[in-house]
């Protein structure tokens, strides 16, 4: 059942049927143990009523023992009057033919009026919701005697204490719907903090699910730069690089340095086979986490994976001492420098874009003129 009501998810749904759920379980129940109370009290009446018809027969005998004997009309009813037990919801009768001679008590008998004809008050108590009437004739010399009892169910049913039962019933059943409904809220509110534990449980998973695709795509990513091939006769363009440093924020990257050499053009023409001859004797330098691209005719720049600047500035003499012993192009004016990419301060792509403006404006011809130190650095700008 937890279960369902797990699938079912929304806590108030659950709530409402659930609680829908048990208000027909406690109808039903009051209704089955009301049939039962009404059934409990048919049956009572029905055995009060039966006792009331034995005693009626054995009081009938009785009296007509008393007749034969010769006690008078006035004797018999002294008799009903002092020895036969009644009280105001159980009391007996007596008619001679067609009068009543007694009925209850003697000031009911002075008090019947027209009921003192004894069919017009037979009638008259048999037609009263409330009562049980019962009453058996016996005859002497001619005449016709009637004894009877009449009780009033409502007096007979508080006499033997039924409705106190009742309501003990009642309360013990309405007890229990109460137990029920507070065990049902306890269970649907242990359901509902399982269901959250569970929705933190599977947010948790899920987030960390993220963040694990997250970094096996920043892995995938990071092996792609770090092994992107390098062909001798190929190299990377501005947007290739742009695409990869936008990517490198990944600490694993890290140190990254970027190493730019652009050749001074001044107002003279060099051609592909000129400027390459002092790029491609440096490409068996570079590791396989360097990635070399061309961002201008004449600028390129190398970015180093993996690489402190102490590493970078090894590789960068070991480039001029290639330019210097190696067969290049004679007559170039050849720059070159480092930048350290920082992300304290700025993206490894921000870097990257002031490099790139400053080696632009390094590559001028009167800019070089006017460098004091190195030949080969890029100054900041």
């Amino acid at each position: 059942m937890i279960k369902m009501f797990h699938k079912m998810g929304n806590s108030r749904w659950l709530t409402i049927i659930a609680v829908g759920s048990l208000f027909i379980l406690v109808s039903i129940f009051l209704l089955l143990i009301n049939r039962e109370l009404v059934a409990n009290r048919g049956d009572y009446l029905k055995a009060y009523e039966q006792q009331n018809q034995y005693y009626v027969h054995e009081l009938a005998q009785h009296l007509s023992f008393q007749v034969e004997s010769g006690a008078s009309d006035r004797q018999v009813v002294q008799y009903l009057q002092n020895d036969v037990f009644t009280s105001n919801s159980r009391w007996f009768f007596l008619t001679k033919g067609s009068t009543v001679l007694y009925a209850k008590n003697q000031s009911t008998t002075d008090g019947l009026g027209s009921l003192k004809n004894s069919d017009a008050f037979i009638v008259n108590m048999e037609a009263q919701d409330d009562v049980l009437i019962y009453y058996v004739p016996f005859e002497h010399s001619g005449v016709t005697y009637t004894v009877g009892v009449v009780s009033s169910k409502t007096g007979a049913i508080n006499f033997a204490a039924i409705p106190r039962h009742e309501t003990f019933i009642l309360l013990v059943s309405l007890s229990f719907a109460a137990i029920m409904f507070g065990i049902s809220m306890i269970t649907i509110s242990t359901i509902k903090r399982k269901n959250k534990k569970i929705k933190n449980a599977e947010d948790t998973l899920v987030e960390r699910n993220n963040q694990l695709a997250l970094l096996l795509k920043e892995d995938k990513e990071i092996q792609e730069i770090l092994n992107c091939p390098r062909e001798e006769t190929k190299f990377y363009d501005d947007r290739v690089l742009e695409t990869l440093l936008s990517k490198s924020s990944n600490i694993k990257l890290f140190p990254i340095c970027l190493l730019g050499i652009y050749i001074v053009m001044k107002d003279k023409y060099y051609t592909k086979r000129q400027i390459f001859s002092y790029i491609e004797p440096i490409q068996p330098l570079l590791k396989p986490h360097h990635v070399l691209g061309e961002v201008a005719r004449g600028e390129f720049v190398i970015i180093l994976y993996r690489t402190p600047i102490e590493e970078a500035e090894l590789l960068k003499q070991q480039i001029y001492r290639i330019w210097e012993t190696g067969n290049v192009a004679r007559g170039l004016r050849v720059g070159a420098g480092i930048m350290e990419v920082d992300l304290r301060v700025e993206t490894a792509l921000e870097t990257y874009e002031k490099f790139v403006a400053n080696m632009d404006v390094a590559s001028r011809p009167e800019v070089y003129q006017e460098l004091q130190e190195d030949e080969y650095e890029i100054p900041s700008v």
